[in-house]
C-alpha cells in the first residue's frame, strides 16, 4: 500500500480490462497485484496505457504468481517483457521489491516477493 501513498488524489476502483472511461482520463492508475490475476495481462497493460494521461503515473506491483486456469500460459509475461512494454511506451520506471504476505489462517501464510514499479508516462 505504500505505492498508494505516493498519490494523494481521489481513488476509484473499476475493471481496467473493460473500463467505462475515455482515453487519458486519469493522472494515476494503481495495478496492485492484478497483472497475474487476469485472463489477458497484455490487454490490461494496453488499457492502462490508454487511460493514463501524459505525465501520469502508473503504480504497479506483481508477484508473477500465474495460475494457468486464470491466465493461459501463452498470455503470461515475465519481468523482462513487462519492462520492455513500458520502455517501448516511453515510461520512466523506478523498480523495487516488496514482500506481500497472504494469511491463510492463524498458523499459515504465503509470502510473495513482488516487483513494484512507479512509472511516469511521457
Amino acid at each position: 500500500w505504500h505505492l498508494l501513498q505516493k498519490y494523494p488524489g481521489r481513488r476509484l476502483a473499476a475493471d481496467i480490462v473493460d473500463p467505462p472511461f475515455a482515453a487519458e482520463t486519469f493522472g494515476c492508475l494503481v495495478l496492485a497485484n492484478v497483472l497475474d490475476s487476469c485472463r489477458d495481462p497484455w490487454i490490461l497493460l494496453q488499457q492502462a496505457n490508454a487511460l493514463l494521461r501524459p505525465g501520469g503515473r502508473l503504480l504497479l506491483s506483481t508477484p508473477f504468481a500465474w495460475d494457468d486456469s486464470v491466465t493461459p500460459p501463452a498470455k503470461q509475461l515475465n519481468e523482462g517483457q513487462l519492462l520492455s512494454f513500458l520502455s517501448r511506451a516511453g515510461y520512466r520506471v523506478e523498480a523495487g521489491e516488496e514482500d506481500w504476505i497472504l494469511r491463510g489462517s492463524e498458523r499459515t501464510s504465503t509470502r510473495h516477493s513482488c516487483l513494484t514499479l512507479d512509472c511516469r508516462k511521457p
